[in-house]
């Protein structure tokens, strides 16, 4: 204990399968927070939401909740974590919320960089690979929002689909139908699944349909061909490490700009 309260970090599951970016963070955001004294409690109810999670959170009395991967938090959520003793909300989100110590994830940015990438080659009927996981949903809905709602190019398709090799099929098939030359996927797991489904149906990559990933796994450079991906900047160790000694007193909140997403340019586009 330390100044006679826990010192526990309150980490809540990313919804979904987030894939290897997450995961490789919250190993390494655990690994320094328990190097610096910190408990860390991982809570895996990746369901709960709102009030239901919130009361959750607070009876594992932790000292901070560190909570990242599009759990939504209403300002009357946040409120009530500090009523019920939690000193620190430190969250990813796209704007300044009260009582929270937000790092910026733009999700649109992301999506935006994906799409212009393939326009910009020269690609004009573009699809979308989502997922159908409804707690991913909800992110891929942002990141899309803006192509998906103006038309700002020619032709925008969606898929969802489960990360499933059963699915590889149905993608070459709705790739063929749409007549796409271009496909972002969510994340290079779904881009993996397309270009397997892809190369299955005989169909040449870039050549026929160029193909973008996103959070540059490492897997996603062994594929043949490599997967051109997007690199996604989340909170380091250390930013977090010292948010967590500058607010452990005093409740506050603060905005931090994470750095913006970039092509990784690969074999696929």
């Amino acid at each position: 204990m330390r100044r006679g309260r826990s010192d526990a970090i309150l980490i809540p599951s990313p919804p979904g399968q987030m894939g290897a970016l997450v995961s490789r963070w919250i190993d390494e955001v655990e690994n320094a927070l328990e190097s610096h004294g910190y408990t860390v409690v991982l809570y895996g109810d990746r369901y709960s939401g709102g009030v239901e999670a919130v009361r959750k959170w607070i009876s594992a009395r932790p000292l901070a909740v560190l909570t990242l991967g599009g759990r939504d938090l209403s300002d009357d959520a946040i409120e009530a974590l500090h009523r019920g003793g939690i000193r620190s909300v430190i969250m990813t989100d796209e704007t300044a919320r009260a009582g929270a110590h937000v790092f910026r994830m733009d999700h649109a940015a992301i999506g935006r960089l994906s799409v212009s990438h393939l326009a910009t080659a020269g690609r004009q009927r573009i699809g979308l690979v989502t997922p159908r996981d409804p707690l991913l949903r909800a992110i891929s809905d942002r990141r899309w929002a803006y192509e998906l709602q103006t038309g700002t190019h020619s032709h925008i398709a969606q898929l969802d689909v489960d990360l499933s090799s059963s699915e590889t099929e149905r993608i070459a098939a709705w790739a063929t139908t749409e007549g796409l030359d271009g496909i972002s996927a969510f994340n290079d797991d779904y881009a993996m699944l397309t270009l397997a489904g892809l190369i299955d149906a005989g169909i040449h990559v870039p050549d026929d349909v160029a193909i973008i990933g996103a959070d540059n796994q490492t897997q996603s450079s062994f594929s043949r061909p490599a997967i051109t991906s997007i690199d996604i900047t989340l909170p380091s160790p250390e930013d977090i490490l010292s948010l967590l000694a500058d607010s452990a007193v005093e409740q506050g909140e603060s905005l931090h700009e994470l750095p913006p997403p970039q092509i990784v340019r690969r074999a696929t586009s």
